[in-house]
Protein backbone atom coordinates (compact mmCIF):
# COMPACT_ATOMS: atom_id res chain seq x y z
CA UNK A 1 0.00 0.00 0.00
CA UNK A 2 1.18 3.25 -1.00
CA UNK A 3 -0.28 5.74 1.28
CA UNK A 4 2.63 7.47 3.37
CA UNK A 5 1.41 7.75 7.48
CA UNK A 6 0.86 11.69 7.04
CA UNK A 7 -1.63 11.06 3.99
CA UNK A 8 -4.51 13.06 5.38
CA UNK A 9 -6.52 9.68 4.50
CA UNK A 10 -7.41 6.56 6.82
CA UNK A 11 -6.95 3.51 5.09
CA UNK A 12 -6.95 0.75 7.26
CA UNK A 13 -9.11 -0.89 5.82
CA UNK A 14 -8.72 -0.41 2.41
CA UNK A 15 -8.37 -4.32 1.59
CA UNK A 16 -10.50 -5.78 4.63
CA UNK A 17 -12.35 -9.01 3.55
CA UNK A 18 -15.52 -7.17 5.33
CA UNK A 19 -16.71 -4.48 2.38
CA UNK A 20 -19.14 -2.65 5.33
CA UNK A 21 -16.04 -1.87 7.32
CA UNK A 22 -13.84 -0.74 3.92
CA UNK A 23 -16.91 1.54 2.40
CA UNK A 24 -17.75 3.17 5.94
CA UNK A 25 -13.89 4.50 5.80
CA UNK A 26 -13.84 5.10 1.95
CA UNK A 27 -17.11 7.11 2.44
CA UNK A 28 -15.42 9.45 5.40
CA UNK A 29 -12.63 9.84 2.50
CA UNK A 30 -14.99 10.84 0.18
CA UNK A 31 -16.39 13.19 2.07
CA UNK A 32 -13.18 14.99 2.82
CA UNK A 33 -12.47 15.15 -0.64
CA UNK A 34 -15.96 16.64 -1.41
CA UNK A 35 -15.25 19.40 1.58
CA UNK A 36 -11.42 20.10 -0.30
CA UNK A 37 -12.86 20.84 -3.47
CA UNK A 38 -12.34 17.36 -5.17
CA UNK A 39 -16.00 16.93 -6.26
CA UNK A 40 -15.02 15.16 -9.25
CA UNK A 41 -12.80 12.75 -8.19
CA UNK A 42 -15.04 12.32 -4.92
CA UNK A 43 -17.69 10.98 -7.20
CA UNK A 44 -15.62 9.01 -9.25
CA UNK A 45 -14.83 6.95 -5.59
CA UNK A 46 -18.65 6.68 -4.44
CA UNK A 47 -19.37 5.62 -8.25
CA UNK A 48 -17.43 2.92 -7.70
CA UNK A 49 -18.91 1.82 -4.06
CA UNK A 50 -22.32 0.95 -6.40
CA UNK A 51 -20.63 -0.34 -9.77
CA UNK A 52 -19.46 -3.59 -10.45
CA UNK A 53 -16.30 -5.01 -8.99
CA UNK A 54 -14.42 -5.00 -5.99
CA UNK A 55 -15.98 -2.10 -4.35
CA UNK A 56 -19.90 -2.84 -4.76
CA UNK A 57 -21.60 -2.58 -1.92
CA UNK A 58 -25.12 -4.80 -1.75
CA UNK A 59 -27.83 -2.32 -2.28
CA UNK A 60 -29.65 -3.14 0.81
CA UNK A 61 -26.82 -2.26 2.94
CA UNK A 62 -26.05 0.87 4.94
CA UNK A 63 -23.43 2.18 2.95
CA UNK A 64 -25.48 1.96 0.47
CA UNK A 65 -28.19 3.76 1.46
CA UNK A 66 -25.93 6.69 2.58
CA UNK A 67 -24.68 6.83 -1.08
CA UNK A 68 -28.02 7.52 -1.76
CA UNK A 69 -27.93 10.75 -0.45
CA UNK A 70 -24.10 11.67 -1.05
CA UNK A 71 -24.07 10.51 -4.87
CA UNK A 72 -26.57 12.83 -6.33
CA UNK A 73 -24.62 15.89 -4.48
CA UNK A 74 -21.47 14.78 -5.90
CA UNK A 75 -22.45 14.19 -9.17
CA UNK A 76 -23.98 17.95 -9.04
CA UNK A 77 -20.65 19.11 -7.98
CA UNK A 78 -18.91 17.41 -10.49
CA UNK A 79 -21.15 18.29 -13.24
CA UNK A 80 -22.07 14.49 -13.93
CA UNK A 81 -24.78 12.50 -14.62
CA UNK A 82 -25.72 10.57 -11.34
CA UNK A 83 -25.81 6.89 -11.60
CA UNK A 84 -28.97 4.62 -10.63
CA UNK A 85 -29.05 4.60 -6.85
CA UNK A 86 -31.50 4.32 -4.23
CA UNK A 87 -34.27 3.24 -6.46
CA UNK A 88 -33.75 5.94 -8.66
CA UNK A 89 -32.89 6.20 -12.06
CA UNK A 90 -29.71 7.16 -13.55
CA UNK A 91 -30.03 11.66 -13.32
CA UNK A 92 -28.60 13.84 -16.23
CA UNK A 93 -27.95 17.53 -15.02
CA UNK A 94 -30.93 18.80 -15.33
CA UNK A 95 -32.70 16.37 -12.81
CA UNK A 96 -29.75 17.68 -10.74
CA UNK A 97 -30.06 20.74 -10.84
CA UNK A 98 -33.84 20.20 -9.52
CA UNK A 99 -32.67 18.03 -7.05
CA UNK A 100 -30.25 20.76 -5.40
CA UNK A 101 -32.73 23.58 -5.61
CA UNK A 102 -35.09 21.26 -3.84
CA UNK A 103 -32.65 20.59 -1.29
CA UNK A 104 -31.39 23.60 0.07
CA UNK A 105 -34.87 24.66 0.09
CA UNK A 106 -35.38 22.07 2.30
CA UNK A 107 -32.06 22.52 4.47
CA UNK A 108 -32.55 26.42 4.65
CA UNK A 109 -36.19 25.76 6.17
CA UNK A 110 -34.36 23.63 8.93
CA UNK A 111 -31.43 25.94 9.16
CA UNK A 112 -32.84 29.59 9.46
CA UNK A 113 -36.69 28.55 10.94
CA UNK A 114 -36.97 29.54 14.24
CA UNK A 115 -39.68 27.61 16.48
CA UNK A 116 -41.77 28.71 19.00
CA UNK A 117 -39.17 27.56 22.05
CA UNK A 118 -36.45 30.22 20.47
CA UNK A 119 -38.20 32.97 21.87
CA UNK A 120 -35.87 35.57 24.19
CA UNK A 121 -36.32 35.45 27.75
CA UNK A 122 -37.35 39.32 29.01
CA UNK A 123 -35.75 41.83 31.44
CA UNK A 124 -32.27 41.58 32.55
CA UNK A 125 -31.18 39.20 29.65
CA UNK A 126 -28.60 40.43 27.00
CA UNK A 127 -27.25 43.23 29.19
CA UNK A 128 -23.34 43.78 29.16
CA UNK A 129 -23.42 42.83 33.00
CA UNK A 130 -25.97 39.55 32.44
CA UNK A 131 -23.36 38.38 29.36
CA UNK A 132 -20.69 39.39 31.52
CA UNK A 133 -21.55 37.46 34.56
CA UNK A 134 -22.30 34.39 32.21
CA UNK A 135 -19.01 33.89 30.67
CA UNK A 136 -17.13 34.22 33.88
CA UNK A 137 -19.41 31.63 35.74
CA UNK A 138 -18.41 28.45 36.63
CA UNK A 139 -20.13 25.15 36.70
CA UNK A 140 -21.98 25.50 39.69
CA UNK A 141 -22.53 28.85 39.66
CA UNK A 142 -24.33 29.27 36.44
CA UNK A 143 -28.30 28.79 36.39
CA UNK A 144 -28.57 26.27 33.81
CA UNK A 145 -32.08 27.71 32.91
CA UNK A 146 -30.33 30.94 32.27
CA UNK A 147 -27.96 29.24 29.70
CA UNK A 148 -30.94 27.33 28.09
CA UNK A 149 -32.51 30.77 27.65
CA UNK A 150 -29.06 32.47 26.22
CA UNK A 151 -28.51 29.52 23.92
CA UNK A 152 -32.01 29.56 22.25
CA UNK A 153 -31.97 33.01 21.97
CA UNK A 154 -28.49 33.51 20.38
CA UNK A 155 -29.67 31.20 17.50
CA UNK A 156 -32.77 33.02 17.50
CA UNK A 157 -30.96 36.26 16.36
CA UNK A 158 -28.23 34.38 14.35
CA UNK A 159 -31.11 32.88 12.48
CA UNK A 160 -32.53 36.67 11.99
CA UNK A 161 -29.32 37.52 11.11
CA UNK A 162 -29.06 35.61 8.36
CA UNK A 163 -32.41 35.70 6.99
CA UNK A 164 -31.87 39.88 6.68
CA UNK A 165 -28.02 38.76 5.35
CA UNK A 166 -29.38 36.51 2.41
CA UNK A 167 -32.28 38.81 1.60
CA UNK A 168 -35.03 36.43 2.40
CA UNK A 169 -38.55 37.67 2.56
CA UNK A 170 -40.41 36.82 5.90
CA UNK A 171 -42.42 34.09 4.95
CA UNK A 172 -39.47 32.76 1.97
CA UNK A 173 -38.46 29.07 3.10
CA UNK A 174 -39.89 29.18 6.35
CA UNK A 175 -42.31 26.93 8.27
CA UNK A 176 -45.28 28.55 8.78
CA UNK A 177 -45.37 28.98 12.65
CA UNK A 178 -42.36 31.05 12.36
CA UNK A 179 -42.87 33.71 9.35
CA UNK A 180 -44.09 35.77 12.29
CA UNK A 181 -41.68 38.48 14.28
CA UNK A 182 -39.97 36.80 16.90
CA UNK A 183 -39.86 38.32 20.12
CA UNK A 184 -35.97 38.76 20.21
CA UNK A 185 -34.28 40.59 23.48
CA UNK A 186 -34.10 44.28 22.76
CA UNK A 187 -30.22 44.08 23.73
CA UNK A 188 -29.36 41.48 21.32
CA UNK A 189 -28.66 43.79 18.44
CA UNK A 190 -25.89 45.66 20.53
CA UNK A 191 -23.57 42.55 19.91
CA UNK A 192 -21.73 41.12 16.88
CA UNK A 193 -21.99 37.36 16.49
CA UNK A 194 -17.92 37.26 17.64
CA UNK A 195 -18.92 38.12 20.68
CA UNK A 196 -21.50 36.02 21.36
CA UNK A 197 -19.46 33.08 20.39
CA UNK A 198 -16.93 33.93 22.49
CA UNK A 199 -19.59 33.81 26.02
CA UNK A 200 -21.19 30.39 23.81
CA UNK A 201 -17.51 28.95 23.53
CA UNK A 202 -16.42 30.11 27.43
CA UNK A 203 -19.56 28.04 28.74
CA UNK A 204 -18.39 25.22 26.59
CA UNK A 205 -14.93 25.14 28.54
CA UNK A 206 -16.01 25.46 31.54
CA UNK A 207 -18.44 22.67 30.79
CA UNK A 208 -21.32 24.43 31.35
CA UNK A 209 -22.99 23.77 28.07
CA UNK A 210 -22.57 20.77 25.73
CA UNK A 211 -20.05 21.71 22.66
CA UNK A 212 -22.83 20.68 20.36
CA UNK A 213 -24.93 23.32 21.53
CA UNK A 214 -22.60 25.77 19.45
CA UNK A 215 -22.25 23.88 16.16
CA UNK A 216 -25.38 25.23 14.41
CA UNK A 217 -24.63 29.09 16.12
CA UNK A 218 -21.33 28.41 14.33
CA UNK A 219 -22.57 27.43 11.11
CA UNK A 220 -24.80 30.24 11.17
CA UNK A 221 -21.83 32.96 12.23
CA UNK A 222 -20.16 31.17 9.09
CA UNK A 223 -23.30 32.03 6.42
CA UNK A 224 -23.29 35.94 8.24
CA UNK A 225 -19.71 36.25 7.51
CA UNK A 226 -20.17 34.58 3.36
CA UNK A 227 -23.08 36.48 2.90
CA UNK A 228 -21.31 40.11 3.80
CA UNK A 229 -18.10 39.04 2.00
CA UNK A 230 -15.73 37.71 4.53
CA UNK A 231 -15.29 34.40 2.95
CA UNK A 232 -11.90 34.08 4.68
CA UNK A 233 -13.29 34.50 8.25
CA UNK A 234 -15.70 31.92 7.37
CA UNK A 235 -13.36 29.09 6.71
CA UNK A 236 -10.92 30.20 9.67
CA UNK A 237 -14.04 30.10 11.75
CA UNK A 238 -15.07 26.21 10.58
CA UNK A 239 -11.61 24.79 10.64
CA UNK A 240 -10.10 26.63 13.60
CA UNK A 241 -8.92 23.62 15.38
CA UNK A 242 -8.56 20.04 14.64
CA UNK A 243 -12.22 19.22 15.93
CA UNK A 244 -13.66 21.53 13.85
CA UNK A 245 -11.98 20.37 10.45
CA UNK A 246 -13.12 17.06 11.52
CA UNK A 247 -16.39 17.36 11.91
CA UNK A 248 -17.02 19.91 8.60
CA UNK A 249 -17.74 17.62 6.22
CA UNK A 250 -20.93 16.53 8.63
CA UNK A 251 -21.97 19.84 9.78
CA UNK A 252 -22.27 21.51 6.59
CA UNK A 253 -25.25 19.48 5.63
CA UNK A 254 -27.53 22.47 5.60
CA UNK A 255 -25.22 24.39 3.35
CA UNK A 256 -23.67 21.89 1.11
CA UNK A 257 -25.59 23.55 -2.35
CA UNK A 258 -25.53 26.86 -1.38
CA UNK A 259 -23.42 28.32 -4.15
CA UNK A 260 -21.09 30.87 -2.52
CA UNK A 261 -20.24 27.73 0.01
CA UNK A 262 -19.63 25.25 -3.02
CA UNK A 263 -17.55 28.36 -4.64
CA UNK A 264 -15.68 28.29 -1.44
CA UNK A 265 -15.35 24.67 -1.93
CA UNK A 266 -14.33 24.61 -6.13
CA UNK A 267 -11.47 26.97 -4.49
CA UNK A 268 -10.40 24.70 -2.43
CA UNK A 269 -10.25 26.88 0.42
CA UNK A 270 -10.57 24.32 2.70
CA UNK A 271 -8.18 21.84 1.17
CA UNK A 272 -5.15 23.58 3.30
CA UNK A 273 -6.69 23.17 6.89
CA UNK A 274 -7.69 19.14 5.33
CA UNK A 275 -3.90 18.89 4.61
CA UNK A 276 -5.54 17.61 0.73
CA UNK A 277 -3.65 18.58 -2.63
CA UNK A 278 -3.15 17.04 -5.67
CA UNK A 279 -0.72 14.90 -4.58
CA UNK A 280 -1.97 12.97 -1.79
CA UNK A 281 -5.36 12.88 -3.97
CA UNK A 282 -3.77 11.04 -6.70
CA UNK A 283 -1.73 8.61 -4.32
CA UNK A 284 -5.41 7.74 -2.49
CA UNK A 285 -7.50 7.34 -5.14
CA UNK A 286 -4.74 4.94 -7.29
CA UNK A 287 -5.05 2.54 -3.88
CA UNK A 288 -8.56 2.81 -3.59
CA UNK A 289 -8.84 1.54 -7.11
CA UNK A 290 -5.97 -0.80 -6.27
CA UNK A 291 -8.74 -3.19 -4.10
CA UNK A 292 -8.87 -6.03 -6.52
CA UNK A 293 -10.30 -9.56 -5.71
CA UNK A 294 -7.12 -11.30 -5.54
CA UNK A 295 -5.70 -8.87 -2.99
CA UNK A 296 -8.46 -9.43 -0.79
CA UNK A 297 -6.95 -12.42 1.32
CA UNK A 298 -7.90 -15.18 -1.48
CA UNK A 299 -8.93 -18.22 0.10
CA UNK A 300 -6.10 -20.78 -0.72
CA UNK A 301 -8.05 -24.08 -1.84
CA UNK A 302 -7.32 -27.02 -4.41
CA UNK A 303 -9.13 -27.07 -7.58
CA UNK A 304 -12.34 -28.73 -7.16
CA UNK A 305 -13.93 -31.27 -9.53
CA UNK A 306 -17.40 -31.12 -7.98
CA UNK A 307 -19.01 -33.79 -9.75
CA UNK A 308 -17.04 -36.22 -8.08
CA UNK A 309 -17.79 -34.37 -4.94
CA UNK A 310 -21.26 -34.46 -5.28
CA UNK A 311 -21.59 -37.86 -6.56
CA UNK A 312 -19.54 -38.82 -3.05
CA UNK A 313 -22.37 -36.78 -1.05
CA UNK A 314 -24.79 -38.30 -2.74
CA UNK A 315 -23.55 -42.01 -2.03
CA UNK A 316 -23.03 -41.17 1.37
CA UNK A 317 -26.68 -40.06 1.86
CA UNK A 318 -28.06 -42.70 0.25
CA UNK A 319 -25.87 -45.64 2.48
CA UNK A 320 -27.56 -43.41 5.57
CA UNK A 321 -30.95 -43.70 4.22
CA UNK A 322 -31.04 -47.55 3.22
CA UNK A 323 -32.51 -48.65 6.36
CA UNK A 324 -35.95 -49.26 5.58
CA UNK A 325 -36.74 -47.93 8.43
CA UNK A 326 -34.96 -44.62 7.53
CA UNK A 327 -35.69 -44.66 3.73
CA UNK A 328 -39.59 -44.02 4.32
CA UNK A 329 -38.39 -40.38 5.90
CA UNK A 330 -36.95 -39.47 2.31
CA UNK A 331 -40.86 -38.12 0.95
CA UNK A 332 -41.33 -36.96 4.17
CA UNK A 333 -38.28 -34.95 4.29
CA UNK A 334 -39.25 -33.40 1.04
CA UNK A 335 -42.67 -32.16 2.08
CA UNK A 336 -41.17 -30.59 4.92
CA UNK A 337 -38.75 -28.79 2.86
CA UNK A 338 -41.22 -27.29 0.05
CA UNK A 339 -41.07 -25.72 -2.03
CA UNK A 340 -38.16 -27.43 -3.50
CA UNK A 341 -37.52 -28.45 -7.47
CA UNK A 342 -39.90 -31.41 -8.39
CA UNK A 343 -36.47 -32.84 -9.90
CA UNK A 344 -34.93 -33.03 -6.66
CA UNK A 345 -37.91 -34.55 -4.73
CA UNK A 346 -38.14 -37.06 -7.78
CA UNK A 347 -34.64 -38.42 -7.90
CA UNK A 348 -34.31 -37.86 -3.72
CA UNK A 349 -37.05 -40.74 -3.77
CA UNK A 350 -35.18 -43.29 -6.26
CA UNK A 351 -31.66 -42.07 -3.80
CA UNK A 352 -30.22 -39.43 -6.22
CA UNK A 353 -29.49 -36.51 -3.83
CA UNK A 354 -28.34 -33.93 -7.09
CA UNK A 355 -29.85 -32.28 -10.11
CA UNK A 356 -28.36 -32.04 -13.29
CA UNK A 357 -26.08 -28.18 -13.75
CA UNK A 358 -28.10 -24.98 -14.02
CA UNK A 359 -26.69 -24.20 -17.29
CA UNK A 360 -24.39 -21.20 -17.40
CA UNK A 361 -27.87 -18.59 -19.58
CA UNK A 362 -29.67 -19.62 -16.17
CA UNK A 363 -26.73 -18.46 -13.59
CA UNK A 364 -26.39 -15.49 -15.63
CA UNK A 365 -29.78 -15.02 -15.31
CA UNK A 366 -29.43 -15.06 -11.38
CA UNK A 367 -26.50 -12.99 -11.33
CA UNK A 368 -28.29 -9.87 -13.31
CA UNK A 369 -31.67 -10.83 -11.12
CA UNK A 370 -29.05 -10.02 -7.75
CA UNK A 371 -26.88 -7.73 -9.52
CA UNK A 372 -23.70 -8.99 -8.08
CA UNK A 373 -21.64 -11.87 -9.67
CA UNK A 374 -21.86 -15.16 -7.83
CA UNK A 375 -18.51 -16.24 -5.65
CA UNK A 376 -16.64 -18.81 -7.48
CA UNK A 377 -17.64 -22.08 -5.21
CA UNK A 378 -20.76 -21.31 -5.70
CA UNK A 379 -21.27 -20.64 -8.86
CA UNK A 380 -19.10 -23.61 -10.48
CA UNK A 381 -21.77 -25.70 -7.90
CA UNK A 382 -24.68 -24.37 -9.55
CA UNK A 383 -23.25 -25.55 -12.94
CA UNK A 384 -22.96 -29.12 -11.41
CA UNK A 385 -26.05 -29.35 -9.84
CA UNK A 386 -29.19 -27.51 -9.79
CA UNK A 387 -29.54 -27.67 -5.63
CA UNK A 388 -29.11 -30.38 -3.27
CA UNK A 389 -31.62 -32.77 -1.21
CA UNK A 390 -30.02 -32.60 2.26
CA UNK A 391 -30.46 -33.37 5.21
CA UNK A 392 -31.38 -30.47 7.30
CA UNK A 393 -31.47 -28.12 4.35
CA UNK A 394 -31.72 -28.35 1.32
CA UNK A 395 -29.77 -25.90 -1.08
CA UNK A 396 -32.27 -24.63 -3.51
CA UNK A 397 -32.36 -24.72 -7.10
CA UNK A 398 -31.23 -21.24 -9.13
CA UNK A 399 -33.99 -20.07 -9.93
CA UNK A 400 -35.98 -19.88 -6.30
CA UNK A 401 -31.95 -18.19 -4.83
CA UNK A 402 -32.85 -14.92 -2.87
CA UNK A 403 -31.78 -12.67 -0.86
CA UNK A 404 -32.82 -13.33 2.75
CA UNK A 405 -34.85 -9.84 2.96
CA UNK A 406 -37.25 -10.96 0.53
CA UNK A 407 -37.74 -15.00 1.58
CA UNK A 408 -37.41 -14.58 5.32
CA UNK A 409 -37.92 -11.05 6.69
CA UNK A 410 -39.39 -11.76 9.99
CA UNK A 411 -35.32 -13.93 10.59
CA UNK A 412 -33.45 -10.37 9.84
CA UNK A 413 -35.79 -8.62 12.69
CA UNK A 414 -35.05 -11.49 14.81
CA UNK A 415 -31.40 -11.20 14.55
CA UNK A 416 -30.05 -7.64 14.05
CA UNK A 417 -28.88 -6.42 16.72
CA UNK A 418 -26.38 -2.99 15.72
CA UNK A 419 -25.05 -3.47 19.56
CA UNK A 420 -23.08 -6.12 20.25
CA UNK A 421 -21.97 -7.35 16.98
CA UNK A 422 -17.87 -8.85 16.91
CA UNK A 423 -14.85 -6.90 16.90
CA UNK A 424 -12.66 -7.59 14.41
CA UNK A 425 -10.29 -9.97 16.84
CA UNK A 426 -13.45 -11.96 17.06
CA UNK A 427 -14.56 -12.28 13.58
CA UNK A 428 -11.41 -12.83 12.24
CA UNK A 429 -11.52 -16.43 13.43
CA UNK A 430 -12.78 -19.48 11.59
CA UNK A 431 -12.45 -22.98 12.15
CA UNK A 432 -13.27 -25.18 14.38
CA UNK A 433 -11.87 -22.71 17.64
CA UNK A 434 -14.91 -19.99 16.79
CA UNK A 435 -17.38 -19.13 18.94
CA UNK A 436 -20.88 -18.91 16.96
CA UNK A 437 -21.75 -16.11 18.68
CA UNK A 438 -19.23 -13.72 17.19
CA UNK A 439 -21.15 -12.39 14.18
CA UNK A 440 -22.28 -9.10 12.25
CA UNK A 441 -25.87 -9.72 12.17
CA UNK A 442 -26.14 -6.30 10.09
CA UNK A 443 -25.11 -8.57 6.98
CA UNK A 444 -28.06 -10.12 7.09
CA UNK A 445 -30.23 -7.44 5.33
CA UNK A 446 -27.54 -8.36 2.56
CA UNK A 447 -27.36 -12.01 2.88
CA UNK A 448 -27.96 -14.23 0.06
CA UNK A 449 -30.28 -17.16 0.93
CA UNK A 450 -29.44 -20.33 -0.94
CA UNK A 451 -31.14 -23.18 0.99
CA UNK A 452 -34.60 -23.72 2.67
CA UNK A 453 -35.32 -22.78 6.41
CA UNK A 454 -36.21 -25.25 8.51
CA UNK A 455 -36.81 -24.89 12.04
CA UNK A 456 -34.72 -21.40 11.95
CA UNK A 457 -31.58 -23.45 10.13
CA UNK A 458 -30.43 -21.51 6.91
CA UNK A 459 -26.96 -21.37 4.98
CA UNK A 460 -26.35 -18.02 3.45
CA UNK A 461 -23.97 -16.36 1.66
CA UNK A 462 -22.37 -13.06 2.84
CA UNK A 463 -21.31 -10.98 -0.03
CA UNK A 464 -20.18 -7.61 2.25
CA UNK A 465 -17.56 -10.17 2.63
CA UNK A 466 -15.34 -11.21 0.43
CA UNK A 467 -12.08 -13.24 0.21
CA UNK A 468 -10.67 -12.76 -3.34
CA UNK A 469 -13.73 -14.14 -5.78
CA UNK A 470 -15.57 -15.84 -2.63
CA UNK A 471 -17.83 -14.73 -0.70
CA UNK A 472 -18.26 -15.74 3.84
CA UNK A 473 -20.81 -18.59 4.14
CA UNK A 474 -22.96 -18.74 7.35
CA UNK A 475 -24.76 -21.57 8.74
CA UNK A 476 -26.87 -19.74 10.88
CA UNK A 477 -29.10 -21.42 13.24
CA UNK A 478 -31.30 -20.64 16.26
CA UNK A 479 -30.43 -23.65 18.58
CA UNK A 480 -26.37 -22.77 17.67
CA UNK A 481 -26.90 -19.87 18.60
CA UNK A 482 -25.45 -17.94 15.74
CA UNK A 483 -23.58 -17.97 12.98
CA UNK A 484 -20.60 -20.55 11.69
CA UNK A 485 -18.91 -18.96 9.71
CA UNK A 486 -16.62 -19.93 6.50
CA UNK A 487 -14.75 -18.21 4.53
CA UNK A 488 -16.25 -19.40 0.80
CA UNK A 489 -19.59 -21.73 0.18
CA UNK A 490 -16.55 -24.75 -1.04
CA UNK A 491 -15.44 -24.91 3.15
CA UNK A 492 -19.16 -24.61 3.76
CA UNK A 493 -19.86 -27.28 1.02
CA UNK A 494 -17.34 -29.98 3.05
CA UNK A 495 -17.59 -28.75 7.04
CA UNK A 496 -21.47 -28.85 7.37
CA UNK A 497 -22.87 -30.65 4.06
CA UNK A 498 -20.74 -33.32 3.37
CA UNK A 499 -19.89 -33.67 7.00
CA UNK A 500 -23.75 -34.10 8.10
CA UNK A 501 -24.16 -36.87 4.75
CA UNK A 502 -23.68 -39.79 6.87
CA UNK A 503 -26.58 -38.69 9.16
CA UNK A 504 -30.01 -39.95 9.18
CA UNK A 505 -31.53 -36.29 9.10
Amino acid sequence: MSIPASSPFTVQFLLHPDIAKAADEAIANIERLRVAGYARQAFDLAAALVAEGAWRCPEAGLNYQRLADRLPLLAWLSGQRCPPVGGQAGRPTEALERWATEERRFAFSWLLAADRAQVAIAGEQWSEAWLGDLAVSTATAVDPARLFGFITDLLCVLKARARIALGFQKTEWLVPFAAGTLAISPNADRFGHDDLLRVLERCIDERIAQAGDIVTCELLAAVLDIAEGNATQAVARLTRTPSHVARLPEIDAPIRTWPPYVDLQRRRAFAPALQIDDFNVARYRADFFGRKPERLVPVATAERYWPALLAEYSRRRAQALADPETASMVAGMAEHHLPLSPVLVERAQRFEFTADGAGEERIAALESRLGLRLPKSYREFLAASDGLFGGFVMLLPVDQVDWLRELEPDMIKGWVDEVNEATDEQYARYGPDQDCIFMRPRHLRTALQISTSIDGDVLLLIPEVRFGDEWEAWFLGAKNPGAYRYRSFAELFDEVLLDSADNEY
